[in-house]
């Protein structure tokens, strides 16, 4: 019965182990000699968690966190009323467009896992990915 109470591989919420991951990434991401300073990340409702915003401004990135309405501790909407977290709507719409293009580029497994391993053809095989999205979009039948 103990063992049903605690989480199991993949039924996490996005918030496990957070510090650490955060950690993680960030490390890597300066160790490729890139600046986190002023970074701007939009991020989900599923990150909207005092843990994760103080990890953002402790590598002084600007976190763009929708507000997750079933969250307890910000059920009033404290840190938002208080202008303590600051909410762009409009940068978080357009998220999904990098989103849908992920998911789109997930379609073709061959990109997925490299597999190539010159260059060339690897970047060949994205842009041939590319041209696909595109004539689909394109060529989509309109409606009457």
């Amino acid at each position: 019965m103990l063992a049903m109470s605690t989480p199991q591989e993949g039924q996490h919420h996005d918030l496990f182990q957070i510090q650490s991951l955060f950690d993680e990434i960030c490390r890597l991401l300066k160790e490729a000699g890139l600046n986190l300073k002023g970074l701007f990340l939009n991020a989900d409702a599923g990150f909207d968690s005092a843990e994760f915003v103080a990890a953002c401004e402790k590598e002084e990135i600007i976190a763009n966190v929708k507000e997750n309405p079933r969250n307890t501790a910000n059920s009033a909407g404290h840190a938002y009323e208080s202008g303590t977290h600051i909410f762009d709507d409009q940068l978080y719409q357009d998220r999904s467009v990098i989103e849908h293009a992920n998911a789109w580029m997930e379609g073709f497994k061959a990109l997925l896992v490299r597999f190539e391993f010159s260059v060339r053809n690897w970047m060949s095989l994205h842009f041939i990915a590319f041209s696909v999205i595109f004539l689909r979009r394109v060529n989509r039948k309109k409606n009457v």
